[in-house]
């Protein structure tokens, strides 16, 4: 019934935006290739990471200490690496922090699936892992908004940034449920293998879908550029 409640609020949703002379949401930013790209980066980003989070602290064993610290080689690259991210930002095209970055942290993801799977997996191992996809989900978060707003610039980038801030709460949502939806179909044993494999897999697509559509360049748009991509 609220899935039903939920599709007919949409479509109203996108009906009434549609007549609207000045609309709260415009589709026309997705006919952008490269906002397109950064918001499919975003949406991955957000539900690969968020399974992790909410998730891990609960298949940790050993108690509420060491599942907190179970989670300090995942967020603590979020830390470190968006101030090299920013010095670094010129050197590499948004693609490559969007669908490197991905396909690092769906490395980390598969490493530790694997290590998780074993009879007695290792606790260094379990760290190593977590600390790749977590240097991975950092690097792809580091130029997320910037990106969206500048593939906007010149149209509506305040409603570009409320877009992606929107994905993000939303992808959370999904990968949440996503990954409960497999942990029902799982074993329990098999509870941190399923989760590591979900949050990899989104990884992975979000990672083909960066590096397929994500912007190439830096974007600096002059007013013909913008004009041009429709804007």
């Amino acid at each position: 019934m609220l899935a039903v409640l939920g599709v007919a609020l949409l479509v109203l949703s996108v009906r009434t935006e549609s007549r609207s002379s000045d609309p709260m949401f415009t589709a026309a930013l997705f006919v952008d290739r490269e906002f397109t790209g950064s918001q499919a980066a975003t949406v991955a980003y957000s539900a690969a990471f968020g399974i992790l989070l909410v998730y891990l602290p609960q298949v940790s064993i050993g108690g509420s200490l060491l599942a907190g610290l179970a989670l300090v080689p995942l967020t603590a690259p979020v830390l470190i690496v968006p101030p090299l991210a920013t010095a670094l930002a010129r050197r590499f095209p948004p693609c490559a922090w969007f669908g490197g970055g991905l396909a690092i942290a769906a490395v980390g993801a598969a490493l530790l699936a694997t290590n998780a799977s074993t009879g007695n997996p290792s606790r260094a191992m379990t760290s190593v892992a977590l600390a790749l996809a977590g240097t991975g989900f950092a690097a792809c978060n580091a130029h997320l908004t910037n990106v969206a707003m500048r593939t906007a610039a010149g149209v509506q980038p305040a409603l570009a940034s409320a877009l992606n801030f929107a994905a993000r709460q939303a992808s959370i949502a999904f990968g949440v449920a996503a990954a409960n939806a497999a942990l029902l179909a799982a074993p329990a044993s098999s509870a941190l293998p399923t989760l590591a494999t979900v949050a990899g897999l989104i990884s992975l697509g979000g990672a083909i879908a960066a590096a397929m559509l994500a912007p190439r360049t830096w974007l600096d748009r002059s007013p013909a550029d913008q004009e041009e991509h429709g804007q």
